[in-house]
């Protein structure tokens, strides 16, 4: 969504397990900044006066949405008196792929060479929309939209115990990729999308091109900062087996040495080649496919550890722009940044977009992207 020329219409919806409606709408807004997440959930703080229309109104639980496909839900209120003596009410949350949080991966998942979109949406599926082992775990009003050509690269593995979004989460830093949980009021449901943003770089031909830059005043504040404290690029995974019987596979770049070789050790032992079924039956896979999962964990951890690099910048959205945001580009597409006073330049995706509009209209984005694979925006803080 883009907030510009744009009036700041927010719904309020009651979805719950047999709630699915409008209670609502918020006038007399003061503020609301909003994020539109590409590959993680993103937050939203709204600020309005505090009166009884909107005490009753703005309750914890509710789902809050100004249109197009993302909405959040409120988990936070705070009543305050602000500098003028206006009494306010400050409501903030997530958007709803945060609820991938709430289910664990109970037992054993497998994929064998399945595609990444197919694995993942079957996984949601699994999970919430039609759980095999327990049907509380259902999510009333959540669907899947399946898609296996978006990330058609293949994968085999095994998962347990980890939350839905954190094995999510760990896939899209290595297959660069996206994921929406889509609020569609009109039909009263959500769907769960696997997503793909559209390169538009100057490393491509295909597309128009957008290049955002300080030369040409679209970039007005940006910061850079590269964090290898944690970098590893070779994983020797360890899965079952004991002594010298014990499976190992290498994964990683294997031709690197010396000064430039960083190894990390990975024990996989919970992946096993023969898996348990909710039937009490068993499936024994092949080594080949067993050593191909052994592989998997060890890219996944490699992801973890990765050199870490992010360019934020503050985007010029008024005036004599070359490009807008929400219609030349989305969050999610891969552009051109550059900071000729930084001396940075890099074509990345833009993984969020926080809109702030009150008096005036800003538009941050945030682009990351992670040696070699040119992906990811850092999150984690580096205690020295």
């Amino acid at each position: 969504m883009s907030l510009v020329n744009k009036e700041m219409n927010v719904l309020v919806f009651q979805v719950d397990n047999t709630t699915f409606e409008q209670v609502g709408e918020v006038n007399k807004i003061k503020s609301l900044i909003w994020q539109t997440p590409f590959n993680d959930y993103g937050e939203f703080q709204l600020v309005v006066p505090l009166d009884d229309e909107n005490r009753d109104l703005l309750k914890e639980g509710r789902v809050i949405w100004t249109g197009e496909e993302v909405a959040a839900i409120v988990e936070y209120i705070q009543n305050d008196v602000d500098d003028d003596g206006l009494q306010t009410m400050k409501v903030k949350g997530h958007t709803l792929e945060k609820l991938l949080e709430n289910r664990v991966i109970n037992g054993t998942y497998s994929v064998t060479n399945g595609t990444v979109s197919g694995a993942i949406t079957a996984l949601v599926y699994q999970m919430f929309v039609a759980p095999s082992d327990n049907q509380k775990r259902k999510l009333p009003w959540l669907e899947v939209e399946v898609e296996d050509t978006v990330v058609p690269d293949k994968l085999s593995m095994q998962q347990t115990g980890k939350s839905v979004y954190e094995y999510i989460m760990e896939l899209t830093e290595t297959y660069e990729f996206g994921f929406r949980i889509k609020f569609d009021p009109i039909n009263q449901k959500l769907t769960f999308r696997v997503l793909k943003g559209v390169d538009r770089s100057i490393d491509q031909d295909e597309n128009d091109t957008v290049t955002l830059s300080t030369d040409m005043e679209d970039v007005i504040d940006s910061t850079y900062t590269l964090n290898a404290s944690e970098w590893k690029n070779v994983a020797y995974v360890y899965g079952e087996g004991s002594g010298s019987a014990r499976k190992t596979i290498i994964s990683g770049d294997n031709d690197l040495s010396g000064f430039d070789r960083k190894e990390l050790y990975v024990d996989a032992r919970n992946v096993q080649s023969e898996i348990y079924n909710d039937d009490g039956t068993t499936t024994t896979i092949s080594d080949t496919d067993y050593y191909k999962q052994l592989s998997e964990v060890g890219n996944e951890k490699l992801s973890e550890n990765a050199r870490e690099e992010t360019f934020e910048a503050s985007v010029r959205v008024f005036g004599n722009t070359q490009f807008e945001y929400g219609t030349d580009y989305f969050v999610g597409d891969k552009i051109t940044v550059a900071d000729e006073r930084l001396g940075v330049q890099t074509s990345t995706w833009i993984v969020l977009a926080e809109e702030t509009k009150d008096e005036e209209y800003s538009l941050d984005l945030t682009v990351g992207f992670k040696s070699p694979s040119i992906y990811k925006v850092v999150r984690r803080q580096v205690n020295w």
